[in-house]
């Protein structure tokens, strides 16, 4: 979903998915904290670009994704699996890395 591209100290990442607006989905949370961080340790780098592919820069979280992530199952078992796989997302800590 997210492609990189550094020229001239600048690297530019690249939302992928336009048949979908560039909406954020399970696959934008795992990609993008890892792009970051590398992006980070790359002493190259002076500044980062975001952009969309295609007509929309980005639409924002896909609904399906967020429905999955805050309503969930209702059953005990169902519920500890969901909460283990936010926990592998962690959307929380992917605000922080912009900081």
């Amino acid at each position: 979903m997210i492609s990189c591209h550094i020229d001239k100290n600048i690297a530019t990442l690249q939302l992928s998915k336009p048949s979908v607006g560039n909406a954020l989905g399970a696959d934008f949370w795992k990609e993008f904290p890892l792009a970051i961080e590398q992006l980070q340790r790359d002493p190259e780098v002076h500044a980062v670009v975001i952009t969309g592919e295609g007509k929309h820069f980005c639409v924002g979280i896909d609904l399906k994704f967020a429905q999955q992530v805050f309503v969930g199952p209702t059953d005990e078992e169902g519920r500890r699996q969901r909460i283990q796989e936010i926990e592998d997302i962690d959307i929380r800590k992917n605000f922080f890395l912009l900081y």
